[in-house]
């Protein structure tokens, strides 16, 4: 392969990455997302640790907080 055919090379290659961007930009392009406000009332849990337990009510993880007031999730 010649410089010649390799600078061609090069340039075609250049062109078809930007054609497949241009494309790929346009067909691709992800649709806006619109948030809607709601009035609903949101559920709070307040409680002093939390348990998650399998099937057979084994503890599995504990999130709770140890003796200096952090969050602690203990499996």
């Amino acid at each position: 392969m010649n410089k010649k055919q390799q600078a061609l090379t090069i340039i075609l290659a250049l062109i078809a990455g930007l054609v497949g961007w241009v494309a790929s930009s346009q067909l691709l392009r992800k649709q806006p997302v619109v948030v809607e406000k709601t009035s609903q009332i949101q559920t709070v849990f307040v409680a002093e640790g939390f348990q998650l337990v399998d099937a057979d009510k084994k503890t599995r993880a504990t999130l709770r907080l140890d003796a200096y007031g952090r969050a602690c999730l203990a499996c």
